[in-house]
C-alpha cells in the first residue's frame, strides 16, 4: 500500500490509515446536505544513514507536503489501483483540507518493527478531512413563512379622553379596508430556492415594502458556492375577503 498527497509520495509500506470516516450533515429541515469526511493516519519517515540531518530534512519535506490544502489523497494498493479511501479535491465542496498537520510521536516500534527516533526514522499522524456533496430532496436548506392580518376592515374608531368624565368612543370611518401580508425567507443548498405564489389574489398585491429579494451565496467555497438566501414580502389590500391562510409548505 502507498499513500500519495498531491506530488508528495509515502514511502511503500509505511503509512497506516487510522480512521476513515464518512459523517452526513443535515439541515434545519432534517434533510442530507453533505458528507464530511475525515482521515487519520499515521506512518514514519526512514533513512538509510544514522545522520540526524538527513531525518531533519525528511521532516522539512513532509511538512512542506501538508502545508498545503487542495492536494489529492489517494491510497494505492499492491497492484497500484487507487482504492474507496481517496478524495480529489477537485470533487469535493472546500477542497481538502489539513486540519491536523504532522504530529510528532514516539512509542510505535512494536507498530513499525523497532528504530530509534530521530536515528533513523520518525513517526507522525496527520488528520485530512473534506465535504462532499450529498443532497437529499430538494436542497432547501431553511425555510421560514408567516401570513399576517393587519386590518380586518370594518369601522373605525378613536377613544377621546375628556377632561372630566369617561372617555368617548368616536368612530372616523364607517368602513376601512382589509390589510394582509405574506412574510418568509428560505436558503437554497447550491441555488436559490424558488419563491413562493401568493397566497392571496394577484390583483390585490400592493408594490411595496418589496416583494422579491436574493441575497448572494453566504458560502464562498473553494470549489463551488452554498447557501443561497431569498426573502419575500407580499402585502395585499382588499375591499372583503381576505381570510388568514396558512403559509406555504414546500417540497423537501
Amino acid at each position: 500500500m502507498r499513500l500519495e498527497w498531491g506530488s508528495y509520495v509515502h514511502g511503500e509500506d509505511t503509512v497506516d490509515l487510522a480512521v476513515w470516516e464518512r459523517r452526513p450533515v443535515l439541515s434545519s429541515v432534517n434533510r442530507r446536505l453533505y458528507q464530511k469526511i475525515r482521515v487519520s493516519f499515521r506512518g514514519y519517515l526512514k533513512v538509510s544513514s544514522a545522520d540526524p540531518a538527513d531525518i531533519t530534512t525528511a521532516i522539512n519535506n513532509l511538512e512542506a507536503a501538508y502545508a498545503s490544502d487542495g492536494q489529492n489523497l489517494v491510497w494505492y494498493d499492491n497492484d497500484n489501483n487507487p482504492t474507496a479511501h481517496s478524495i480529489t479535491s477537485s470533487s469535493t465542496v472546500n477542497g481538502t483540507r489539513v486540519v491536523e498537520a504532522p504530529v510528532f510521536t514516539s512509542g510505535w516500534e512494536r507498530v513499525w518493527g523497532g528504530g530509534l527516533e530521530y536515528y533513523n526514522r520518525r513517526t507522525f499522524k496527520v488528520t485530512i478531512e473534506a465535504e462532499v456533496d450529498d443532497i437529499e430532496g430538494s436542497g432547501i436548506v431553511a425555510w421560514r413563512e408567516k401570513f399576517r392580518l393587519l386590518q380586518a376592515g370594518g369601522p373605525d374608531f378613536v377613544i377621546q379622553e375628556a377632561i372630566n368624565g369617561y372617555p368617548q368612543k368616536q368612530y372616523t370611518k364607517q368602513a376601512t379596508k382589509m390589510v394582509a401580508e405574506q412574510i418568509g425567507s428560505a436558503i437554497g443548498y447550491s441555488s436559490h430556492p424558488s419563491f413562493p405564489s401568493y397566497m392571496l389574489s394577484a390583483s390585490d398585491l400592493k408594490p411595496s415594502p418589496f416583494l422579491a429579494e436574493m441575497g448572494d451565496a453566504m458560502m464562498k467555497g473553494t470549489n463551488s458556492n452554498r447557501y443561497y438566501p431569498i426573502r419575500w414580502h407580499y402585502r395585499f389590500e382588499a375591499v372583503t375577503g381576505i381570510t388568514v391562510t396558512a403559509p406555504n409548505e414546500p417540497s423537501l
